[in-house]
């Protein structure tokens, strides 16, 4: 198998050429093929050197070949991103639900480009274990989040988009951004990834939110609790989501492989 000599080194390839030949015949492709999926930390390569050495120092070749603490590692970037759904949950949280007067399109557009980089970072966690299932997913959220940001600032920025359909286009944007949500959480759901909890408490927490925008001023009293509590739980599990955006990925199981 052929890979380019400065990225093979770059991912700490050279590390395989410190272990027994005879260790490198059975376990060579195994570690390989992670150093090609992510490139090891600094704490990776120093556990590799102890392995490394430890293979040398007891040379029994079927003790070897356990690299389960570089698996399911997300990268840093991946986790910056991740981090970000964390920040969008808790202005909806603390910034929009207690007070929504002051500051208010500053504080929609913290959160909107606050979670637009979060559901990259969830979609960066989820999507190597059914890549299909999670662009669905992902790809109409990724458009209604950033068009929601867009309806949102264009009007500060002294911009007029044109209706849709001959409606105002920040009501079809918010729309947007709860139906989207609503399947971006039905796809975490089924993928299984991360924690099913949180992914059920966005599917759900997103059309209950979406009641408060459709029924306005005109809403039943049992109805706006209803809203409320949608908002709410969304911004806990996008929080939930964001944090478990950090973690190793589990190992696939029968049901998720």
């Amino acid at each position: 198998m052929s890979r380019p000599a400065e990225s093979f080194r770059a991912r700490g390839g050279w590390v395989v050429r410190l272990f027994p030949a005879a260790w490198r015949q059975r376990y060579a492709d195994e570690l390989l093929a992670i150093l090609e999926a992510q490139t090891p930390s600094l704490r990776e390569l120093i556990g590799l050197l102890y392995c490394a050495l430890d293979a040398h120092l007891d040379p029994q070749v079927g003790a070897g070949g356990d690299f389960s603490f570089m698996e399911g590692r997300p990268s840093m970037r991946t986790r910056i991103l991740a981090g970000a759904a964390v920040g969008g949950g808790l202005v909806i949280l603390f910034g929009l639900i207690i007070t929504v007067e002051d500051g208010i399109v500053f504080r929609l557009a913290l959160f909107y480009a606050m979670a637009t980089m979060g559901l990259i970072g969830i979609h960066a966690r989820q999507a190597p274990r059914a890549p299909a299932l999670a662009w669905i997913g992902f790809l109409p959220a990724l458009a209604a989040y950033a068009f929601s940001l867009v309806a949102l600032l264009a009007p500060v920025a002294g911009a007029t988009l044109p209706t849709i359909g001959g409606r105002n286009p920040g009501f079809v944007a918010q729309e947007a951004f709860w139906i989207t949500s609503a399947l971006f959480g039905a796809v975490t759901l089924a993928i299984g990834v991360l924690p099913r909890p949180a992914a059920l408490a966005l599917t759900i927490g997103a059309p209950l939110a979406m009641i408060g925008m459709f029924i306005g001023n005109s809403a039943e009293p049992i109805l706006a609790p209803a809203a409320r509590l949608g908002v709410l739980a969304y911004g806990v599990s996008l929080a939930w989501l964001g944090l478990s955006g950090w973690m190793a990925q589990p190992a696939p199981t029968a049901a998720t492989a």
